[in-house]
């Protein structure tokens, strides 16, 4: 019984697969002409979706489709395929992937065990001979059987009378499948995941003579390493960390077409914005061609008059638990450029993360590089902070007045800050203190600052133009 219960299946897989054969139709072959649509989904961490619609005749019954033109990294897992015209026709009954793409080296690979008809050409009076050779190795050196003679080494121009099966000139994706109605042309609707996809933001910020207003021009920088094409591609940008385990294609509801901006649009009619669950789309207005190995750039936002704040800031981090700190002198503080993404502030959209290179006018006119800092999503309402360098005319001293240990994990300290500005204007200056263990200020002169953390403390001192100012405070501590 064990045996006919081998057997039987066996007999009936062999039936199946020779049924199959029989049965299968002619193949059919579709490339990127026949294409009538595409969306190009990109997301932050180098990937991209990718759905497009192609008119092809569908014949009556089983046939397989060739499916050229997809991207090089294309993750065949995520691939669907789905009839527009009649879902309930088409069956999909296997999907293949062939990447085994036609190369020489491929083509020596395959080679190896067969002959092999050389030509070589004499440099005298040009005429060809033909030598023919078994390709024994190939991987590290091509080795070959001449007669009795092993030969290393080339022999001339390969000549191949045919090529060995299942090679392809590019990825295709291949499909069985049936179609249970009659012969006419189908929309089909493919969508995929692919690697090689990436972007990001950049954004020029140009601030006013008075330091009180910037322009911002923000600026949509795609790659596309994927391995294919997508002309009059319409496009969307997913801004967020997407998980990606379990993260292909929704088989039962595909991305929505891109939307078209809103009239008005503060991004100046280039994108839509739109909640994604909680990530953002940003939606192109109109089509644009993504060519292979290409990056292109597209104007994201543009803001005019925002309103912003120059800062100036120091920050230490003293030591409360041991020895008192040695003398800092010339400390340079930090200059900060912050502005609001607000509606009243000119913006008010989602910022995608990105980079802000900010400049300034000199006194002829000419428009110099002043710093640049990065930014990570920056939602609607929240500020923005840019770090742009060290300020020049502005310097601090810094250093530890009094320290005592009232017990082994008690400490009493005493730190002084003088601020000195060689400008010829007044200077608002930050001073952060970030302080360890459970600490209160017990004094401090001008004013007790601000406690913005458990870490931090943060005190602000005016000073005057060619003038200085002196921060002092006493924080006690414990440590258990």
């Amino acid at each position: 019984m064990r045996k006919l219960a081998t057997v039987v299946p066996t007999i009936l897989a062999a039936s199946l697969v020779s049924a199959w054969a029989a049965a299968a139709g002619p193949t059919l072959e579709t490339t990127a002409k026949d294409r009538r649509d595409v969306i190009v989904t990109i997301y932050n961490d180098n990937r991209g979706l990718v759905r497009e619609v192609r008119s092809v005749p569908l014949p009556q019954g089983r046939f397989d489709l060739k499916y050229a033109d997809v991207a090089d990294k294309i993750v065949p897992q995520s691939v669907h395929i789905v009839s527009r015209t009649d879902v309930k026709s088409v069956d999909v009954i296997e999907q293949n992937y062939k990447f085994d793409v036609l190369t020489p080296a491929r083509l020596m690979e395959r080679a190896v065990g067969t002959d092999i008809t050389f030509v070589r050409e004499n440099p005298a009076n040009g005429a060809e001979t033909r030598v023919k050779a078994t390709l024994l190795a190939h991987e590290q050196g091509d080795v070959f059987k001449v007669g009795n003679e092993i030969v290393i080494g080339s022999l001339g121009r390969p000549v191949f009378a045919s090529l060995p099966p299942a090679f392809v000139s590019r990825p295709t994706l291949v499909w069985a499948l049936e179609n249970k109605a009659a012969q006419r042309p189908h929309d089909l609707e493919v969508a995929y995941l692919t690697g090689g996809m990436t972007w990001h933001a950049d954004y020029v910020t140009v601030l006013s003579n008075d330091d009180k207003q910037c322009s911002i021009n923000g600026w949509v920088t795609i790659n596309n390493e994927s391995g294919a094409a997508f002309d009059a591609a319409r496009l969307a940008l997913v801004a967020g960390t997407v998980h990606r385990a379990g993260a292909d294609v929704d088989r039962d509801g595909l991305l929505d077409t891109p939307k078209a901006p809103p009239p008005g649009a503060k991004n100046g009619g280039s994108f839509s914005e739109e909640s994604l669950l909680d990530y953002h789309l940003y939606s192109l207005g109109r089509v644009t061609d993504i060519k292979d190995k290409e990056q292109k750039q597209i104007a994201l936002l543009t803001a005019a008059a925002v309103p912003v704040t120059r800062v100036l800031r120091l920050t230490a981090t003293p030591s409360l638990s041991g020895s008192p700190d040695p003398l800092q002198e010339n400390i340079h503080p930090k200059v900060f450029l912050e502005f609001v993404n607000t509606a009243a502030s000119q913006l008010g959209m989602p910022l995608p993360m990105g980079t802000i290179r900010v400049y300034k006018a000199d006194k002829s006119g000419g428009q110099q590089f002043i710093g640049e800092d990065s930014i990570q999503h920056t939602p609607n309402g929240e500020k923005v902070s840019l770090e742009l360098g060290e300020s020049f005319d502005v310097v601090a001293d810094r250093r530890s007045v009094d320290f005592k240990a009232l017990s082994r994990s008690l400490t009493e300290s005493v730190y002084e800050v003088k601020v000195k500005n060689h400008k010829d204007e007044a200077a608002v200056v930050q001073v952060e203190e970030h302080l360890s263990g459970e600490w209160e200020i017990l004094e401090a002169t001008p004013s007790k600052g601000e406690k913005l953390d458990a870490r931090r403390q943060r005190f602000t001192l005016n000073v005057p133009a060619k003038g200085e100012a002196t921060l002092r405070y006493k924080v006690r501590a414990r440590f258990d």
